[in-house]
């Protein structure tokens, strides 16, 4: 099993922050890694909540079916998904800090097959390397959240 944990300060309220996260059918416009991405049920975000999205990260691409294991809007939500022998799970905290939000994500996997543990040391290399992905991914949203257009539809 693997953890890694990036976090990224953004001038706007956990509200606004947690909007532009969760804005799914906005990914492809927000994250430049997304490809594509399918929202696969209607509705505010909730558990069960589910999406299909294809993105690239250290040089591959690849997709996945994510679904929402739990929600407390607008303080954090719970994603998961299984893929490739592997069980990920991210969770994605937006804490007030001062006049901002500290918008903090943790993404854990275990290895689920024979074949996965077995590669273990060569995927937690790999998912490591993607750190940099997950950084430009806070700071794309970082950007999106803290523009006068967001803050109006907010």
């Amino acid at each position: 099993m693997g953890k890694i944990s990036v976090s990224r300060f953004i001038a706007a309220p956990p509200k606004r922050v947690f909007e532009i996260a969760t804005g799914f059918e906005h990914a492809v416009e927000r994250i430049t890694s997304i490809k594509s991405m399918e929202v696969l049920t209607g509705g505010e975000i909730r558990k069960g909540t589910q999406f299909r999205f294809t993105r690239s990260a250290s040089g591959q691409e690849f997709s996945a079916e994510m679904t929402i294991a739990a929600v407390e809007s607008p303080k954090w939500y719970q994603v998961g998904c299984t893929c490739e022998g592997h069980r990920y799970d991210a969770r994605l905290r937006f804490e007030p800090d001062g006049s901002g939000t500290n918008f903090v994500l943790e993404l854990a996997w275990t290895p689920l097959t024979l074949t996965a543990r077995l590669m273990a040391a060569f995927t937690d290399g790999k998912i490591k390397k993607g750190v940099k992905a997950c950084d430009q991914d806070l700071d794309e949203l970082k950007y999106a959240a803290e523009q006068p257009a967001a803050a109006k539809a907010a």
